[in-house]
């Protein structure tokens, strides 16, 4: 099997793909939606990175490489996969696996645009993955810190049959690993104001739950077609400030917006609709399920309350997408299995800068026509401004009951963090080295929080 990673010339590297069109432009950086040439013509995403514009940014050419670094380690259907990366003398260049379906933002704009908004089983598909995706990253030892709409890409699904049928859910993929840092490793507030976590916006210590809480947001905005914060054109900025780290207040209680009502599970009732959107009706309230909204809730809180992504596994209304239906016994057995022992990962302390940016990376749907020659991937070398570096803080361990049974209201049982069970940081995995022998199934295994 060939390295993922290799050192070449820039010729020799992008003679290998027809470039189709670009996708995406950062800082110091550009991405492409190319194929391959010769036998296999895989599709893929192209991002090229200037080292002169990285330098010229303030941040070591060497740290590029840190978001391949990250890729190279995953192996999960839910997190977009690296192709083959390449340092060459002016570039560092990195190939993933194509996404035809574009960023989720994109997806949820042309919802809203045809005048629809996703059903409760799309809803709960969506985040289930996105969830199993963070779990694992998590369980890893990676805290991904800027979790986006537009960093979750849609892939089609991969058989004819399922892309013909208007109730297949699409592949979700995490992508975008240019703020990503192994848990170990020390790093700065950074990420979305939008999504971000008010632990980290507060420039606290912050750990894998900074992950969780944008995903609650995520969830917030599928289920309601909104987002829980409201930002006045005067003094925008300070209002979402405020609004963000009122979340992270203790008794802070998510309200529910205003024309969204909640929608019980009834017994008896006519089976859920398995169609993937349903008409906007104008003027007529948005209903959201109890038992989604539930989760949305223990998401968008405290960090102290919140769950991580192994936890929100757990929950009864995630645990319903497994077949569109409660999980089984054994599947929920399962689970707790994995969850029992549950930490919280690593803080990531410190100072970093953020890694070149290219929008909707890997992301777009694909073009027809001819393939265009392969363009002079020279971005702009604008250099960019570098975050604060945060503190961390720690936290006493605790133990809540729950289980997959109990009421959507009731939390998962997560065990004594690492500083109740004496338990040592784990170990980091060399950056670079592809992870060996890695279970999907485990994606809800335990990462230890670090210690001071």
């Amino acid at each position: 099997m060939r390295s993922l990673f290799s050192q070449a010339a820039e010729h020799d590297v992008l003679g290998r793909y027809e470039f189709l069109r670009e996708v995406g432009r950062g800082t110091f950086g550009v991405c492409w939606h190319a194929r391959e040439r010769g036998g296999r013509r895989l599709q893929v995403a192209a991002k090229v990175i200037s080292k002169a514009g990285a330098a010229a940014a303030g941040t070591n050419p060497a740290e590029v490489l840190a978001e391949a670094q990250v890729l190279a380690a995953m192996r999960h259907p839910n997190v977009l996969g690296l192709t083959h990366a390449a340092d060459t003398p002016a570039y560092v260049i990195i190939v993933t696996d194509f996404c035809d379906g574009g960023g989720l933002d994109d997806s949820l704009a042309r919802i809203k645009a045809a005048g629809q908004r996703l059903s409760d089983r799309a809803c709960r598909g969506i985040a289930a993955s996105l969830l199993r995706g963070l779990a694992y990253l998590h369980e890893k030892g990676v805290i991904h810190r800027d979790v986006k709409p537009a960093n979750v890409l849609v892939q089609s699904p991969s058989t004819p049959s399922a892309r013909g049928s208007a109730e297949a859910l699409p592949l979700i993929r995490i992508a975008d690993f240019g703020l990503a840092k192994f848990a170990d490793r020390t790093g700065t507030r950074c990420g979305t104001p939008l999504y971000m976590a008010p632990e980290l916006l507060a420039g606290l210590g912050y750990d894998s739950r900074a992950d969780t809480f944008a995903a609650g947001v995520i969830l917030h905005e599928l289920l309601t077609g909104q987002l829980p914060w409201t930002v006045p054109r005067r003094g925008g900025m300070a209002s979402l400030k405020e609004q963000i780290l009122a979340t992270g207040r203790p008794g802070f209680e998510l309200p529910l917006p205003a024309g969204v009502v909640l929608k019980p599970a009834s017994p008896g009732s006519a089976p859920p609709s398995t169609s993937l959107t349903h008409p906007l009706t104008p003027g007529a309230p948005v209903e959201v399920s109890e038992a989604g909204w539930s989760l949305v809730k223990q998401l968008v809180c405290p960090e102290s309350d919140r769950l991580t992504a192994a936890e929100a596994l757990l929950h009864p209304w995630i645990a319903a997408s497994v077949s569109g239906q409660a999980a089984s016994s054994a599947q929920a057995t399962h689970l707790q299995r994995l969850t029992a022992a549950a930490t919280v990962a690593p803080v990531v302390v410190g100072h970093a800068r953020p890694l070149g940016r290219s929008k909707d990376a890997a992301a777009g749907a694909v073009d027809g026509g001819p393939a265009a020659s392969p363009p002079t991937p020279l971005p702009s070398d604008e250099p960019g401004a570098g975050q604060p570096t945060g503190r961390r803080r720690s936290k006493r361990g605790r133990t809540d009951e729950g289980s997959a049974e109990d009421a959507p209201s009731v939390r998962p049982r997560r065990a004594h963090d690492a500083a109740n069970s004496g338990a040592a940081p784990s170990s980091p995995r060399p950056a670079g080295k592809p992870a060996a022998g890695l279970d999907q199934e485990s994606c809800a295994a335990p990462v230890r929080r670090q210690q001071r």
